[in-house]
């Protein structure tokens, strides 16, 4: 039987990342999927941009392109995951399906069969937007929100020159800009949360546009001048696992003593 569902406390920002922070949310949690071994992965991104350049496509055919380049976004370049945990309001076999999809269901066949086995195979439709001035927030195929609160949003643009697809945008991932340069982090609002899409994509996500919890706090990446990324890589940070949690906490702890002890020696 499995235990209890998991539960998230939302932390102010300057604390999130910290030991005793982290440690908190792990210890609070319950990993999905976890015999399969399943973390959300990082994020293969495209520097130079190349939103309105061909993309190789996710399901067996032609590649894709867009009739315009995106303003400060940048291409997904290859699959990536990202994984959900059990929470409370959602079935466990749902979170199931979203994490394992598409090596689960007949309509990933196309996906595997060319080699992707991360459950959002489709790189090709997945833009990175970066403006520490706002960017567009999506939803279910809108005409989109500017969002000043926000610093970057991972979402859903469609190639509208590949057969079949249309100008569907959605919002899956947004986040604000913790430091600057080498050290920049993006990290993830709602805390952790993904926004699920509204309408049945697919038969491996039924999430009705609920924010839905992940093992995701956000992503590491180098930015240049004008926040332009100087790397290929935006490297996920997770919730750290229980055990490494309690370690953590231990050292937080640890932390806090000292800082408490120190004024008076």
């Amino acid at each position: 039987m499995k235990s209890e569902s998991q539960t998230y406390r939302f932390l102010p920002a300057g604390l999130l990342r910290s030991g005793a922070a982290c440690a908190v949310l792990a210890l609070g949690s319950r990993a999905a999927s976890a015999a399969l071994g399943i973390p959300s992965s990082n994020l293969p991104i495209n520097p130079a941009g190349g939103t309105d350049t061909v993309v190789p496509a996710g399901i067996p055919g032609a590649g894709s392109s867009r009739p315009a380049a995106i303003p400060n976004a940048y291409q997904i370049t290859s699959e990536f995951q990202i994984t959900a945990v059990y929470q409370a309001g959602v079935a466990d076999a749902d979170v199931d399906k979203f994490n394992e999809f598409p090596d689960n269901t007949p309509q990933g066949g196309g996906f595997t069969a060319i080699g992707r086995h991360m459950n959002f195979p489709d790189a090709e439709m997945y833009v990175l937007e970066i403006n520490r001035g706002g960017v567009n927030v999506y939803k279910d195929g809108d005409a989109g929100t500017f969002d000043a609160t926000l610093d970057w949003a991972l979402s859903y643009r469609p190639t509208s020159s590949t057969p079949g697809e249309d100008t569907y945008d959605h919002t899956i991932l947004g986040g604000v800009i913790e430091g600057a340069g080498a050290d920049s982090f993006l990290r993830i609002l709602p805390d952790v949360r993904y926004r699920s899409f509204g309408d049945v994509v697919n038969n491996s996500e039924m999430f009705d546009n609920r924010l839905i919890q992940t093992d995701a706090l956000g992503y590491h990446l180098a930015l240049g001048a004008n926040d332009v990324p100087t790397g290929s890589t935006a490297t996920v940070e997770v919730v750290p696992e229980p055990a490494s949690a309690a370690l953590a906490m231990a050292g937080g702890a640890a932390l806090l003593g000292r800082r408490r002890r120190s004024p008076t020696g």
